[in-house]
This record gives C-alpha cells, sequence and structure tokens, in this order.
C-alpha cells in the first residue's frame, strides 16, 4: 500500500470548503489597511506615531515575550511587534537582571546552596 492511497482512504475531518471559506478577502483588506497606516506613520487609529506608541512598542514586546503584566491598552499589533525587534536585547537584559537578582537574594541573603538557588530562579523565568 502506497503513502498515496493511504491519504485517499483517511477520512476527512473538516466538512470540505470549511478551510476555504476562511480565506476572507475582506479580512485581508483590513489587516492590509492596517499595516500601511502603521507603515505610513499611524498607529492604524490615526494617531501619530511618539513617545506613546515606544511604549506601546516595548510593552507589546514584553507581552510576547513573558507572562507578566503589562498595562492593559497594549494589545499584540502586529506592525508594533515587528518595530519592537530593537527591544528583544533590552527586555532581555531586564528579564535576565531579574533572574540574577534572584538567584544572588536566594543564595546569598537566604543562604541556599547555589543549586537551589537555581532551581528557584528557572522556576521562576518559566513562569
Amino acid at each position: 500500500m502506497s503513502a498515496a492511497s493511504a491519504d485517499a482512504d483517511a477520512p476527512n475531518i473538516l466538512p470540505p470548503g470549511t478551510v476555504e471559506s476562511r480565506n476572507n478577502t475582506a479580512n485581508k483588506s483590513q489587516i492590509s489597511s492596517e499595516i500601511q497606516a502603521f507603515l505610513n506613520g499611524t498607529d492604524g487609529n490615526g494617531a501619530a506615531l511618539g513617545f506613546k506608541s515606544e511604549y506601546r512598542t516595548l510593552f507589546t514586546v514584553w507581552m510576547f515575550v513573558t507572562r507578566l503584566p503589562s498595562p492593559s491598552w497594549v494589545d499584540l499589533h502586529p506592525g508594533f511587534l515587528m518595530r519592537g525587534m530593537v527591544y528583544f536585547p533590552v527586555i532581555g537584559t531586564v528579564l535576565g537582571c531579574m533572574y540574577a537578582i534572584l538567584f544572588d537574594v536566594g543564595s546569598v541573603s537566604l543562604g541556599l546552596p547555589p543549586t537551589i538557588a537555581a532551581c528557584v530562579s528557572v522556576s521562576f523565568g518559566l513562569y
């Protein structure tokens, strides 16, 4: 039995046409207009890019990389996520410093063995 005949005999999980119906052209034009507005220098809502948009970009990357709290007015806009690539090293440095401080507190201040302090800081990083 060949692989082609095995695929032909496999049952369909989705009804025919389900995947094709998801390809909505209105949705593509909406996404395209949001990205075009972003590339033209606005945030998609008509506001010009400025200091607040830099905060939004930073917290968009923060929300993407971590599960730690971020402001409620931040969303995962693809333009701000693309623009936030410059903040990935900054966020990584901040998180690394947080884990190092937690390790130092555990091993030096609390007197935990280094292995236990490392496990605590790594488990904190997994959150």
